[in-house]
C-alpha cells in the first residue's frame, strides 16, 4: 500500500437518525407506561407495585430522551465535521475519536501497537487498537464502502505481524 493514504471516517446521517427514532419513540413509549403502568406487562407492577412501576417506566423514559438528544446532538455535529479522516502515515495512524461532544484527534504510532482485534456485534464490524494500555475503536461503517475497512484491517495487521516478528515473539 502506498503512503500516506486518506480514508474519510464520519458516522453515516441515516445510522443516527434510526437512533433518534429509536430512543425517541422508546422514550414516548415509556412515558406512556409511567402513565398507565398498569397496562401491557404485568410483571413490573407486580414486583414493584403501581407506584414502583411508574417510577421504573419514568426512569427508562428519561435515560430514552438523554440517548435521543445525545444522538440529535452527534447528529449536528457530524454535519459541521464531516471532513474527519482517518489517515494511514509512514509511521502511525492519525485516527479521529469521538469523546463526548468533541473530536480528538489521536497518533498511534504503529511500533505501539500491541494488538489488532475485529470484532462483529449485531451486524456491525469494529476494529480494536490496543496501544500503550488503551483500547481505540475502528467503525467500520463510518468509512466509505468495506473495501476501505479491508484495507485498513490488512494493513494494521500485517504492520502488528511484522513487529512481533522483529520483537521475536
Amino acid at each position: 500500500m502506498k503512503l500516506p493514504q486518506q480514508y474519510p471516517y464520519n458516522p453515516k446521517g441515516r445510522t443516527l437518525w434510526i437512533g433518534v427514532l429509536l430512543f425517541g419513540g422508546g422514550s414516548l413509549f415509556m412515558a406512556h407506561m409511567a402513565n398507565h403502568p398498569n397496562e401491557g406487562l404485568s410483571f413490573f407492577p407486580t414486583v414493584l407495585g403501581q407506584a414502583g412501576a411508574a417510577l421504573f417506566y419514568w426512569v427508562v423514559a428519561v435515560l430514552a430522551a438523554i440517548a435521543a438528544v445525545w444522538v440529535i446532538v452527534a447528529l449536528f455535529m457530524g454535519l459541521d465535521t464531516n471532513d474527519q479522516v482517518l489517515e494511514l502515515c509512514e509511521d502511525a495512524i492519525v485516527l479521529p475519536q469521538r469523546h463526548f461532544f468533541k473530536i480528538r484527534i489521536t497518533r498511534i504510532p504503529y511500533a505501539e501497537i500491541e494488538q489488532v482485534q475485529e470484532v462483529q456485534v449485531s451486524g456491525q464490524t469494529f476494529l480494536y487498537l490496543t496501544s500503550g494500555g488503551r483500547k481505540l475503536m475502528i467503525i467500520a461503517s463510518h468509512l466509505p464502502d468495506m473495501e476501505s475497512y479491508i484495507a485498513i484491517k490488512d494493513f494494521l495487521l500485517l504492520h502488528t505481524q511484522r513487529q512481533e516478528q522483529r520483537q521475536g515473539v
